[in-house]
């Protein structure tokens, strides 16, 4: 129990028993005492309250199917916080690549017989798809260089990589993606 009231069971003392005992109960409470606070805290970085809550849920899902592999974890606060926290960076790093897509694919339209054809959703989606695979490198240099519009040299500067290096990483995503666009055709 913690000193500051004892009515409140200690969060360290829960994950304990949810890690080494698979206790239910405790996994509930703990839910229960954590989970206002955590999603307060996702709120730092999120404006949606109910992506928020997902977050949060998310999280304590997680801990339940993994709770065998985190006999480590000494401080549950500090544990589900930082859990809490990563979700909802990646959130914020998979929408800010949503929209350079979609500005991509805005972009991207062409002509066909004359009448402009854009890039449809499920494209869309096949390209987002594509490039989350990528290794953050070349994906890097791909958004710096056709979706921000970045100049090759500038993009080579700004990752701490060669001009050569940087044009040939474009050039591998511009390959791969061309392909995924053939076999989907």
């Amino acid at each position: 129990m913690t000193g500051a009231n004892p009515h409140i069971p200690d969060p360290d003392e829960l994950l304990r028993r949810v890690v080494g005992h698979d206790d239910e109960k405790a996994f509930e409470e703990l839910f229960h005492i954590m989970y206002a606070p955590l999603a307060g805290y996702a709120g730092r970085f999120v404006d949606d309250g109910s992506v928020c809550q997902d977050m949060v849920q998310e999280v304590f899902v997680s801990l339940w199917e993994r709770r065998r592999d985190l006999s480590h974890v000494r401080s549950a606060r500090g544990y589900l916080a930082v859990a809490v926290r990563n979700r909802c960076l990646n959130l914020l790093e998979k929408e800010k690549h949503d929209r350079r897509y979609r500005q991509f694919a805005r972009q991207s339209s062409f002509a066909e017989d004359g009448n402009d054809i854009c890039l449809s959703s499920e494209l869309d989606e096949m390209l987002s798809t594509a490039l989350d695979r990528l290794p953050e490198a070349y994906r890097n240099v791909f958004e710096m260089s056709c979706l921000e519009k970045t100049r090759m040299r500038d993009v080579a500067d700004t990752l701490g990589i060669s001009l050569r290096t940087a044009k040939r990483y474009k050039a591998v995503v511009v390959d791969s993606l061309k392909k995924l666009l053939v076999r989907n055709m």
